[in-house]
């Protein structure tokens, strides 16, 4: 589980991630981030109803909290939202994991 100094709770910040945050989209995901106001990384998931029922969104939810959980080691000094796309339920861990990376540090070389 993420600890709760990780985890973004507000809507307001959630909404001004994703609207003024840097972007990088895939067909499985968006993941939207700004520089972290705090000294950790924080990490917002959603997961609309057009991915699938419930069983399906939190099985989406729960593999990509744990692939944050793991980038946890090395702070990157972001906010990051993370929007899954229907997509996502047919990608293998793996793969979700080197998008997500490969993400994450494209959008961290355009904010230096």
């Amino acid at each position: 589980m993420i600890p709760r100094a990780n985890r973004l709770r507000d809507s307001k910040e959630f909404r001004h991630i994703a609207r003024t945050g840097r972007k990088y989209r895939t067909p499985f995901l968006v993941i939207s981030a700004l520089p972290s106001t705090n000294e950790q990384d924080r990490f917002g998931f959603v997961v609309p109803k057009r991915v699938g029922n419930a069983v399906h969104r939190n099985l989406a939810k729960r593999r990509i909290r744990a692939v944050c959980f793991g980038l946890l080691e090395k702070p990157l000094g972001l906010d990051v939202v993370f929007r899954a796309e229907p997509a996502i339920l047919k990608m293998s861990f793996e793969k979700l994991s080197e998008e997500i990376a490969k993400g994450l540090e494209t959008i961290r070389s355009k904010t230096e």
